[in-house]
């Protein structure tokens, strides 16, 4: 943001999981559409290290990154979570034996990230699971204006309708 630090800011990874993921998931569908057999497999070796660096099995949840320190961010943002298992899913695809960490992940996003009372989904949790905010902003802010939310439900109800053999439909109006 041109140098302009929100309040809070310094609880931001330095390091995040969910850029990495979103350049391998690119990269990877690049590959496959340009039939570039080497930068398909790069992004997929690529995407498997940045998904098994950042999945804590224990928790069933992604982790979101490193902070300055080099300690590892405490927190999940929901931008990153959706950035993962989209990824993940897509990985899925291909690799069934994945499904069963997606289910695990997908599990977690909604027990953990939607505002049951006010709706919409929390920036980010704790380890725990309790909604923080991590940006100094409300829940719903310039950023946050459900692009990843809505990204995040479209690839899992394609890919999934893929693992389950049913058709899907959109809409688009």
């Amino acid at each position: 943001m041109n140098g302009v630090k929100l309040r809070g800011e310094v609880n931001r990874p330095d390091a995040d999981f969910g850029h990495a993921a979103k350049s391998h998931w690119f990269l990877m569908m690049t590959g496959q559409m340009t039939d570039n057999a080497s930068l398909t497999k790069a992004s997929r070796d690529g995407a498997r290290k940045v998904l098994n660096t950042s999945f804590k099995r224990k928790a069933g949840a992604w982790s979101n990154g490193f902070l300055k320190n080099g300690k590892p961010d405490q927190n999940r943002n929901s931008w990153i979570f959706a950035e993962q298992n989209q990824l993940l899913a897509s990985l899925a695809l291909t690799e069934p034996r994945l499904q069963g960490i997606l289910s695990n992940t997908y599990g977690y996003w909604l027990s953990k990230f939607p505002d049951k009372t006010y709706k919409g989904v929390f920036d980010a949790v704790d380890s725990q699971g309790n909604p923080v905010r991590t940006s100094g902003v409300p829940k719903h802010w310039a950023w946050k204006s459900g692009f990843h939310e809505f990204e995040h439900a479209l690839v899992a109800y394609i890919t999934s309708s893929q693992f389950e053999g049913k058709p899907l439909t959109l809409h688009y109006v």
